[in-house]
């Protein structure tokens, strides 16, 4: 006898299956149509992967990704509502913004362009750090434009067919382990390093409603198009800095995040990050990242790893797949209280000491 508790459980469960994998393949078909399409404008387009058994292993872990979000989800460690599709007449009508883009990507692949900016980005550079003035991953005036912060969510999305959600969100249940007795961040202050658009930060504020989440980053652009999708999110702030050079006093934040930043920047400038974040982290508070798997961590996907950067234009990729996250954070002040893997992606989240 099935009780009906359970049954509906079963069916709610394969109902959110059902909608991500439906999303992954739309995004899937899409990201083929616009390399299709490139191709036949004679642009230069990323290596397409032949090896059935790679791809029956990227598709396991997509399986497995939203295996484990949806499980997430049931626990209550984060609502269903992280699953909420954004459905407004700007969504919409990202993807043709998203197709000219992408031919302009195209072009810059083909040339090998990597620092053309429009006058909007070039008013910017001079307050960057070098390694930033660059046209990332071939984007539109890499991190320092509106254009590309309106579209770089989906953008990211097509890269992982639809799974790149529920990548940034591998960092909460590990939080919400160390933050029981606050399981809605009442009292707690968080900050967040490279904040992007904000969709981190969006996950973070559904997971601890309560809490009060600060995110930082570089870039103006990226900071305004964050600030304008989380306007009517409550205990959030948000501001251009350098997450090397925090603006904060000493023991401020109770936890410190980055999603997807250290692979974007020089050794010297993740250890610079870290070293900044345990100066403004209390006493056992905890500091945590989920960013790109590296060399070992799943050898079969080495090769992949090893080829990404030459398509993408990730100059210091190679060098962070080669220095293991785990190293970076090993220290005397810092003891592991989570660490894993999800579909290429990995997280870690470790406590400061209190002496």
């Amino acid at each position: 006898m099935v009780f009906p508790e359970l049954e509906s459980k079963r069916a709610l469960r394969a109902g959110l299956k059902a909608y991500c994998q439906a999303r992954s393949l739309y995004f899937g078909a899409q990201y083929w149509a616009l390399n299709r399409a490139s191709q036949f404008l004679g642009f230069k387009t990323p290596i397409r992967y032949q090896d059935i058994a790679l791809l029956k292993l990227l598709q396991a872990g997509l399986n497995d990704l939203f295996d484990h979000d949806i499980q997430r989800i049931e626990q209550g460690i984060y609502p269903l509502t992280v699953l909420a599709p954004e459905l407004s007449m700007e969504s919409l009508l990202k993807f043709p913004k998203v197709i000219a883009d992408g031919f302009r990507v195209g072009y810059r692949r083909t040339k090998g362009i990597s620092n053309e900016f429009s006058a909007e980005a070039r008013e910017y550079l001079q307050d960057m750090p070098p390694y930033y003035q660059r046209n990332f991953h071939f984007q539109t005036d890499g991190y320092l434009g509106a254009r590309s912060a309106e579209v770089y969510d989906y953008e990211v999305d097509l890269l992982f067919s639809g799974a790149t959600d529920a990548m940034r969100r591998l960092i909460i249940e590990p939080f919400k382990r160390h933050f029981t007795q606050s399981p809605e961040g009442k009292g707690l202050k968080f900050l967040e390093i490279g904040v992007g658009t904000g969709r981190a930060t969006h996950f973070m504020k559904l997971a601890f409603p309560k809490a009060q989440v600060i995110g930082i980053d570089l870039s103006e652009p990226y900071v305004q198009v964050a600030k304008k999708k989380l306007r009517s999110t409550q205990g959030v702030g948000l501001l251009q800095g350098d997450g090397s050079q925090l603006p904060f006093q000493e023991v401020t934040f109770d936890a410190i995040y980055s999603v997807f930043l250290y692979h974007e920047m020089p050794l010297e400038v993740r250890r610079k990050i870290l070293q900044e974040s345990l100066r403004v982290l209390k006493p056992n508070g905890i500091v945590g990242y989920v960013d790109s798997i590296q060399l070992g961590d799943q050898t079969e996907f080495d090769f992949f790893l090893k080829e990404f950067p030459k398509n993408f234009h990730e100059p210091f990729f190679l060098n962070y797949i080669s220095h293991p996250m785990e190293d970076l954070f090993k220290s005397e002040y810092l003891k592991t209280q989570a660490e894993g893997r999800g579909l290429l992606s990995k997280y870690g989240v470790y406590q400061k000491s209190s002496f």
